[in-house]
């Protein structure tokens, strides 16, 4: 009898290392952002404040930092096409952005303004955090400047999971 027990493939890693879940962290929001006018990704914000955020303190050396961003997009614009991304920043540094336009509707023949909502959760490991303090922030972009991205009023959830590798 032959089989595949015990066999790996070629490109596989094997990890004999134990990972450890040190601390997690989660924070809500229902408040509404302010219109991202913006073609490269920028803070959500809420009356020129930063909002949408979560904050994980005493990060340890080393260590790496799982975030987790659940929200709702609303993106509308009076041209073709209608569309947003999404992307983190850690402190004032974007560390990710995904997909450029990534909720993306072409509405050829439609007069007015173009509307599209979209319910999104984006993850990212962060590899290279700080020692001690840091703060992951909700990252927008609208499809050009005759269009803006908000996150509407609602729940909105961020999570910050510490991990030791």
């Amino acid at each position: 009898m032959t089989g595949i027990i015990n066999k790996i493939p070629a490109r596989s890693k094997i990890v004999n290392s134990l990972v450890s879940v040190i601390q997690v962290v989660e924070r809500e929001c229902s408040g509404q952002s302010q219109n991202v006018n913006s073609t490269t990704l920028a803070k959500a914000q809420t009356g020129g404040s930063d909002a949408f955020y979560v904050t994980i303190d005493n990060v340890g050396a080393s260590n790496y930092v799982y975030v987790t961003m659940t929200f709702v997009t609303f993106s509308a614009t009076t041209a073709n096409a209608v569309g947003s991304s999404a992307g983190m920043f850690r402190g004032s540094t974007k560390i990710c952005e995904f997909i450029q336009y990534a909720n993306y509707s072409r509405q050829n023949g439609v007069s007015g303004t173009r509307e599209l909502g979209s319910l999104q959760t984006i993850q990212y490991m962060d590899k290279s955090p700080g020692t001690g303090t840091n703060t992951y922030h909700l990252g927008l972009r609208s499809d050009g400047t005759a269009s803006a991205v908000l996150v509407p009023p609602g729940l909105s959830v961020f999570t910050a999971m510490e991990i030791q590798v």
